[in-house]
């Protein structure tokens, strides 16, 4: 272990570069960074719990004597025989008042995203297992050092073995007890800890590292080996498998996707050696990654009419427009606690943005021509694109609504659109986005609102160039780090537009819960009236369900 312990600031990098190495990385940096944390919090713990040394009391052989002056205020020092009669009237004092063999149960760790989103929480959860370590051997420790401590300032004082005991009757008797009995106490401790908690797996980390660190003592004080392995081996018991399998079958995506407590579990079992436990938690893990899959759909269907000056209807026209194949999306970290449905497979790398396909399943128009309609079924382009949509999903607030904004539809590279001022036109092919525009948008809250985009935008501008002012010469992870934030902002300003002008684009509110295979299935109508068009119906459906990666 001490062995491994000496190489964590390689695999911390090892792990961080990897990651770096792949896909589209910067979208899960805050996963990352949270991982990074859970290392050096867990590596830490380890290097307090099989450090290589015995921490020895301080001996001072020449304490001043509270109350003896030597005239001027000036107090005489203590002899060495003094020191160690005062310090064996501490012993006795110890072995005399005895406190019973009770302590508090373990602090737990934490799983869940929402948890790891307090900066403070790994932390905080770090002195509570240092304090509760402290307080859980306070009075073993403090015996043991008080033994030493007498050894000690015996040496150093010159005095032989067999003089000890007619130089301080009974001290060689009271170590002894008192070493006895701090080993004896500590190991009936230890035994109680692990069969009392050793089945909790919020607790095994702290259980672990407490036993190891008493382990580790009488390692290197020549002693032979108490409940160390016992310990190490609570980590490879079923429980933890279990509890992650039972909160796969409830869909709790909040534990489900913490990632980084999945990966700071497998370090400890690197740390202590455990390289079958090792590979069934890369397993596992691997098992989560392939959990977080959704297919997403998108059904639009509209009906709108257009008007002359007299208010006649003069142009009537419909379609519907869906993805007709599954659309693959999975969950990445947002602002913490939010997350943000992306497609994993797109290359984020290219100046392009990210967009889902979509097909014309049908349409007409009709054109008034002397009081006669005459119609023209759609015989554009099948296949669209649409930028895509902007999720805000947070599991753990109920209480507030989630969010999804939908873009707007386009053709392909390449595939030009008619202008809306031949509209009229004999056909009905490459307009189709034009009335789109129009069941997305109502003229009279944009123009409006004009002030306030433009505000937006350039607020945006500012916060991108600050951000790109800092890209260079960082770390793999702030390189990172900038990336996500750009990817962040680019999507809160679409969500902000569609705030300012609400009917911009469809913006559905949903309840994204744990346990539920149906992430998102939301519905939204943008019928209106303006002066020269009816928006009659306006459907935006959009659904997103869970649809995993199917396992081997």
């Amino acid at each position: 272990m001490v062995k491994n312990v000496s190489k964590e600031a390689k695999m911390t990098e090892d792990y961080i570069e990897g990651e770096a190495a792949k896909k589209n990385s910067f979208m899960n940096y805050p996963l990352i960074q949270m991982t990074v944390d859970r290392f050096e919090i867990i590596d830490e713990l380890f290097n307090n719990a099989i450090k290589n040394t015995i921490d020895l009391p301080e001996v001072n052989l020449s304490k001043p004597v509270p109350g003896k002056s030597k005239g001027a205020g000036i107090d005489e020092d203590f002899t060495p025989e003094q020191t160690i009669a005062e310090l064996h009237r501490k012993l006795k004092n110890l072995l005399a008042n005895e406190p019973d063999k009770n302590f508090d149960a373990p602090p737990k760790d934490q799983f869940g995203v929402s948890y790891n989103c307090d900066k403070n929480a790994l932390k905080l959860y770090r002195e509570a297992e240092n304090n509760w370590q402290l307080k859980f051997n306070e009075y073993e420790l403090e015996l043991g050092r008080c033994a030493m401590g007498i050894e000690r300032s015996l040496q150093l004082s010159g005095y032989k073995e067999s003089d000890i005991d007619a130089a301080f009757p009974g001290l060689n008797a009271d170590i002894q007890k008192a070493q006895d009995r701090c080993f004896s106490r500590l190991d009936e401790k230890v035994s109680k800890l692990i069969s009392s908690y050793g089945k909790n797996i919020f607790m095994q980390p702290c259980i672990i590292r407490t036993v190891l660190a008493y382990e580790r003592q009488r390692q290197l004080m020549g002693l032979p080996e108490g409940s160390g392995l016992a310990a190490i081996q609570l980590m490879e018991g079923p429980e933890f498998e279990n509890y992650i399998n039972e909160q796969i079958d409830k869909k709790n995506w909040d534990v489900i996707l913490d990632i980084p407590y999945m990966l700071g579990r497998n370090r400890s079992a690197q740390l202590l050696g455990q390289d079958d436990l090792s590979e069934r938690l890369f397993k596992l893990t691997n098992k989560l990654f392939h959990l977080n899959r959704f297919s997403l759909t998108v059904d639009i269907d509209f009906n709108e009419r257009y008007h002359n000056d007299d208010g006649e209807d003069v142009l009537k026209v419909n379609g519907s427009i869906k993805t007709t194949d599954k659309v693959y999306v999975s969950l990445f970290p947002g602002t913490c606690p939010r997350w943000i449905l992306m497609l994993p497979s797109f290359d984020y790398e290219m100046k392009k943005l990210p967009y889902i396909p979509l097909q014309v399943v049908s349409g007409l128009k009709s054109i008034k021509d002397d009081k006669a309609w005459k119609n023209y079924p759609y015989s554009g382009p099948k296949d669209m694109i649409m930028n895509s949509p902007v999720f805000a999903i947070d599991f753990t607030r109920t209480n507030e609504p989630d969010t999804a904004v939908l873009q707007t539809l386009r053709y392909e590279d390449g595939v030009p659109s008619i202008p809306l001022g031949n509209a009229y036109a004999t056909s009905y092919t490459t307009d189709l986005p034009g009335y789109l525009n129009d069941v997305y948008v109502i003229p009279e809250e944009t123009g409006a609102n004009e002030q306030k985009v433009m505000d937006l935008g350039k607020n945006m501008m500012a916060k991108f160039s600050e951000i790109a002012t800092i890209q260079n010469n960082t770390t793999t992870l702030e390189k990172l780090k900038s990336q996500h934030s750009i990817m962040l902002l680019k999507q809160g300003a679409t969500r902000a537009a569609s705030e300012i002008i609400n009917t911009t684009n469809p913006v559905f509110l949903f309840n994204a819960q744990n346990g539920i295979s149906i992430l998102v299935d939301a519905k939204v109508d943008t019928k209106h009236k303006n002066d020269d068009v009816e928006v009659i119906y306006g459907i935006f459906k959009l659904k997103v369900v869970h649809d995993p990666i199917p396992e081997n």
